[in-house]
């Protein structure tokens, strides 16, 4: 007679396989910068409505266009209208440093930004600075926490008083920030006519530049460390106990 024999799996090995599986699943996905705005604003971050960009097609705002590097020169990534000013960055570690132009608009002596991240029209990042004004000499920026300061579609919302943004175990910190006055470089690389929010292109006018630099880390998640801590060690000790 043939006896079929069920083997009884260890509760303990159990949860430790589960425990595992909960560790490599909970990562979140990778988040996307998907909105940049600049706008004017005062000597504490708030807005006053000297000059708004976006990179948020078919609205009322000039579109800011990002050019990649650090150089002047540097090929677009989005444009070369007003209907492709998106943006879809993937945070990936590493580093990305982008140059900003706008079409021209009035004067300020600050300027802020806000970085908006999978979609959001709120910013995760907010920071501002004096305007710059030479080439040699770029101001410092902080953390822009004001209650009046703008969102992506410039609507009235505090900032986000942080240079840093996280998504499960990915860091993202802004190390690098300006907003350039037309006169300070005399590059002319878009435009924003009347009745078009932006195009790449010369039009004899010298652009507003900016400089944005993100970097982008990987820290521990207490969560899924703890979990894949106890999933390593539960299966180190399975390990010894089968020898």
């Amino acid at each position: 007679m043939k006896i079929n024999i069920r083997k009884v799996s260890n509760p303990f090995t159990t949860f430790i396989s589960a425990a595992f599986v909960l560790a490599c699943c909970s990562l979140p996905a990778q988040p996307v910068l998907t909105g940049i705005g600049v706008f004017g604003c005062t000597s504490s971050g708030a807005y006053d409505w000297s000059g708004e960009w976006n990179t948020v097609p078919n609205d009322q705002w000039v579109d800011v266009f990002l050019a990649t590097g650090s150089t002047l020169n540097g090929p677009f990534i989005n444009g070369p209208t007003d209907a492709g000013a998106s943006i879809s960055i993937p945070m990936l570690p590493g580093q990305y440093t982008y140059r900003m132009f706008g079409g021209s608009a009035d004067p300020d002596a600050y300027h802020a930004i806000s970085l908006c991240f999978n979609g959001s029209s709120t910013p995760a990042i907010s920071a501002f600075a004096p305007t710059q004004v030479s080439s040699i000499s770029v101001p410092n920026f902080q953390a822009n926490g004001n209650a009046n300061a703008f969102d992506l579609n410039m609507n009235v919302q505090p900032g986000a008083n942080s240079l840093s943004f996280q998504q499960g175990n990915t860091l993202i910190t802004l190390t690098q920030y300006s907003w350039a006055d037309p006169t300070t470089y005399n590059v002319d690389r878009v435009y924003a006519p009347f009745g078009d929010y932006g195009s790449i292109g010369q039009d004899g006018v010298a652009d507003w530049v900016g400089l944005v630099t993100l970097d982008v880390t990987l820290v521990p998640e207490p969560g899924s460390c703890t979990l894949f801590l106890l999933a390593l060690s539960g299966f180190l000790f399975l390990a010894r106990r089968s020898r």
